[in-house]
Parts: C-alpha cells; structure tokens; sequence
C-alpha cells in the first residue's frame, strides 16, 4: 500500500508531475481504482495500491496528449498520438516503474 504522496513522488520518476489534489480528482473521476480509507486515533487515512501509480500516470498522460513514440517505449519525452495508444503507455509505464 502507498499513501498519496508516495504515488506522486513515485509518478515523477515516470516523467509526469501531478499534485495530490490532481490524484483526488482522478480518483472522484474513477479515473484509478478507489483507494482504502478509514479513520481512527491518528487521524484520517487514505492507502492506495502500488500500482495506482501507472493508473494515474497514464491518466495524466491521455488528459495532457503525452504519449511515448510508437517505435520506442523508453522515451520518456513523448509525443502526441491518439488515445489508442494507451496500451504503448501501460507498457512504458511497467517498465519505468
């Protein structure tokens, strides 16, 4: 599990830079899974999965028009395709992990 801003640290590392209001709005937009929330002595809690990172990332991606070049899913500077291309950006996203 991760918290809020370990998703967003580790979404840096995938060459996207969000804030955790952006990853709150991808979430109410059911844009990334629901994360687990509770509450108790400490305080309130929100716990995403690892994984949520590549959701966000790639959201992030589709909403900005960044996608990695068709013939190389390393480069990290990206270019404007279709949305079709998601799939090239799950990958990109798995192997930059």
């Amino acid at each position: 599990m991760a918290t809020a801003d370990e998703i967003v640290s580790e979404s840096e590392k995938l060459g996207t830079k969000f804030n955790k209001r952006t990853l709150y709005n991808y979430t109410a937009d059911k844009c990334i899974p629901e994360p687990k929330r509770g509450a108790g002595y400490g305080g309130k809690w929100v716990e995403y999965k690892k994984l949520d990172v590549i959701w966000a990332t790639i959201a992030w991606r589709m909403i900005h028009g960044v996608y990695p070049e068709r013939n190389d899913t390393n480069n990290i500077i990206g270019s404007i395709r279709p949305p079709k291309h998601h799939l090239k950006l799950l990958v990109f996203c798995i192997k930059n992990l």
